[in-house]
Parts: C-alpha cells; structure tokens; sequence
C-alpha cells in the first residue's frame, strides 16, 4: 500500500451545500459559491476529500436511501470540477445512535483503513458541534466555519501548513 496521504473530511450539510431542512430532492442542492474551486485547490495540494454525513432523514422515514443516492449524485455534479474520493453516511436519528454517527470519528477511521489516509495529518470541515469527530480517531486539526452564508477560500492549505493558515470566511 502507498504511503498515508492526509485527507480532508467534510460534513455535507450547511458546510458543502446550504442547509435544506432535511434534503431529500436533488433540486434542494445548492453548493455553497467558491466550494468546487476551493476543493480543487484542497486536491492539488495533495489532499484526499472525503465526505462524511449524518442522515437521520433517513432513520426518521423522511426520504428513502434511493433518495440520499439521488442527492448525492447532484451534490457531485455541483461539486465538478472537484472530485470527492469518497463519501460515507450514517442513517441512525440522535436518539437511538449508531456506533458510526458523529460526533463518533468511525466513518472517519472507515475512510481511513479503506483509503490509506493519515488522520494525524487530516482536517475536518464541520459545523458545530460534531466537529468533535475530528478529535475522536486522531485528525489532529480540524476547523469549522459558518453554514449560512457566502463562502470566500482565502488560502490553499498544505500538508505541513497550520489550521490557522486555512480560512473560510463569510460575507
């Protein structure tokens, strides 16, 4: 197997793409501006992308698997030119947990064993407060930013280079 390679890990919701109450129809996907660009920018830096996402939608009885697929798909599509690795999903609702749901890191050891990835040299973009997935299997940086409005890439991180370096910016 290849060496480690750092990877970043991003929450889908309000962190990707705006926050649909429960986005079960690809026509709710709406990627936040500067993200595909910024992904690019993330990948030519060596970094792995990943995706990690709690689903209770699906849980709950909201949307169907086949519907998450669906999303998934317009998520991509809106993402291009930037390509996601891999995506992992949990669908269990926050009163009766899986062992995979975050703020768990599980999916982030997952994608770790399945894909040769560094954790101690990966990042998690979350929201509060399951930025806690980050600290659990050892992503020893991690940053949030907010969910809600416009975002602006201010710097292309590296391997080596500080959380504090790395900057999403509302306005």
């Amino acid at each position: 197997m290849p060496a480690e390679r750092p990877a970043v890990f991003f929450d889908r919701d309000g962190t990707l793409i705006h926050e649909a109450h429960y986005c079960a129809k690809p026509s709710q996907v709406r990627v936040f501006d500067g993200v595909p660009e910024a992904l690019v920018k993330l990948s030519d830096a060596g970094f792995v992308l990943v995706i990690v996402t709690n689903q209770s939608g699906i849980g709950r009885g909201y949307f169907t698997l086949e519907d998450y697929h669906r999303v998934h798909e317009e998520v991509l599509g809106q993402l291009r030119p930037a390509e996601i690795t891999a995506a992992y999903h949990d669908e269990s609702t926050p009163d009766a947990p899986s062992s995979r749901r975050k703020p768990s890191g599980a999916m982030l050891e997952e994608a770790a064993r399945e894909h040769g990835l560094d954790l101690s040299r990966s990042w998690m973009v979350t929201k509060p407060p399951t930025s806690s997935a980050a600290e659990r299997p050892g992503c020893a940086r991690y940053w949030s930013r907010p969910g809600t409005a416009k975002t602006t890439w201010l710097a292309v991180p590296t391997p080596s280079r500080p959380a504090w370096s790395v900057l999403w910016t509302s306005s």
